[in-house]
């Protein structure tokens, strides 16, 4: 199977270093930024165009959501071709329907430029507009990753959602919990071990619910109340704070 990467960002880097381990051969990699291009192109030992030049079976487009159509449409992919988007919120219908075959091929990872990932871990989510198309795409996921998905839109945008909520939001948290201890002086690395365990915790258990701790929980307002006082000096903190205690208590009563 030869695949067509089109982008040079921290997803087709990924995607191109997948292939390479799993022995998938890229024809070429497409992208408008060139020096980026031509370093995922060396890695892969193949060309880099800015348009799609050599006959793919599979055109994988990793570029921002809102770059999918002007990517394709500038790349000049050959229109029976099986052309598939990496996003997980983002209809099939972003790839033109003058495209027959169209596909989405949606990793569920975070990815960061120069962080090699082991993509058989990684879930990967697909949708086509027929089923020979399919076949392909999910041929194609099953190379890379153990984890094989048939996912609609739908699905999907539930999938990414509760991906921000895990990644993106519990990074803010991190964030929020760094600007605490740096007022006190204290390292961010306080927090691993913490960060570590609660991790493992949630990890090893079918319901996080059921590993929860802390003073929402324990329904201790003593605790919450000086918690809030520390934050009083910062309204959006402190509305952070109180929605997330809110949420916890809520749950913690359904659950009793």
């Amino acid at each position: 199977m030869k695949v067509t990467v089109i982008g040079s960002g921290n997803v087709a880097e990924a995607l191109v270093k997948g292939c390479l381990k799993a022995s998938i051969q890229l024809s070429q990699i497409c992208s408008r930024n060139e020096l980026r291009g031509k370093f995922l192109a060396s890695i892969a030992k193949t060309k880099w165009f800015n348009k799609a030049i050599e006959a793919s079976d599979v055109y994988l487009v990793a570029v921002k959501d809102s770059a999918i159509e002007e990517a394709i449409l500038q790349a000049n992919i050959p229109l029976d071709s099986v052309i598939a988007h990496t996003a997980g919120a983002v209809s099939i219908e972003a790839i033109p329907d003058k495209y027959k075959n169209r596909a989405v091929f949606y990793p569920f990872q975070t990815f960061t430029k120069g962080i090699d990932v082991d993509f058989e871990t990684i879930p990967i989510f697909c949708e086509a507009t027929n089923q020979k198309t399919l076949e392909t795409i999910t041929t194609l996921a099953g190379l890379l990753s153990k984890a094989v998905y048939e996912a609609g839109l739908d699905t999907r945008c539930r999938i990414h959602l509760s991906g921000v909520f895990v990644n993106n939001f519990v990074n803010h948290m991190y964030s929020i919990s760094r600007k605490i201890l740096q007022k006190q002086d204290l390292p961010f690395a306080t927090l691993f071990p913490l960060m570590k365990e609660t991790l493992r915790k949630a990890m090893a258990n079918e319901d996080p619910d059921d590993v929860q701790t802390g003073p929402a929980v324990r329904g201790d307002l003593g605790t919450i109340s000086r918690h809030l006082e520390l934050l009083e000096d910062d309204e959006n903190m402190c509305n952070i704070y109180k929605s997330i205690t809110q949420n916890i208590c809520k749950r913690t009563l359904k659950k009793d």
